[in-house]
């Protein structure tokens, strides 16, 4: 990264960015702080990455930004490579639930847009104005991401709800605890 490159409003790479020994660059924790936040990369809801504000296109590439997706330990959302990440603006939810199907057990299971088949935990099950989400485990980290589910899976999800004349809010059937779960609405 070139020295006093623009990284927009009050985001400059100051002109002692490293500290250099022996012709190695030494990052200070400081350093690595805004090379984290001065790469601008955007996940929007649609599930589209951009980088710098141009679109990332290629497959490979958005594969390798979906498995990356995780959760700072402060809350934010990052993205991994190995012992590296960066943060990114997430515009909406981190991953999307493209299909819930069932198994002979009757367990729920979810296919995500990051390629993965991971159990739904109906207990984590949430609706707001968006639509409804769930949680699944990050792949580098396992910390829980949000994931939206698309129209196609709350469609599966269907035969699973159950309304009730006293409650205002759907049930969905729970196989692990063998109950029917409220799910709640939680504002966006």
């Amino acid at each position: 990264m070139a020295r006093g490159r623009d990284l927009g409003a009050d985001r400059r790479v100051p002109a002692d960015f490293g500290r250099y020994s022996n012709g190695d660059v030494t990052l200070t924790p400081h350093d690595l702080e805004i090379l984290r936040r001065g790469l601008q990369l955007r996940l929007n809801a649609r599930g589209e990455f951009f980088c710098e504000g141009d679109a990332v296109t290629h497959p490979r590439v958005v594969a390798w930004l979906r498995r990356g997706l995780d959760r700072h330990e402060g809350g934010g959302h990052v993205i991994r490579a190995g012992e590296q990440w960066a943060y990114i603006a997430v515009d909406d939810t981190p991953l999307r639930v493209r299909g819930v199907e069932s198994d002979e057990d009757d367990t729920l299971w979810c296919d995500l847009d990051d390629g993965r088949r991971v159990r739904l935990d109906v207990t984590t099950l949430v609706e707001s104005e968006r639509g409804v989400h769930c949680e699944v485990p990050s792949v580098p980290t396992g910390r829980p991401l949000r994931a939206r589910l698309s129209n196609p899976a709350q469609m599966q999800l269907h035969d699973r709800l159950r309304w009730t004349d006293d409650r205002a809010r759907p049930l969905v059937w729970s196989s692990e605890r063998g109950a029917w779960i409220e799910i709640p609405f939680a504002p966006a």
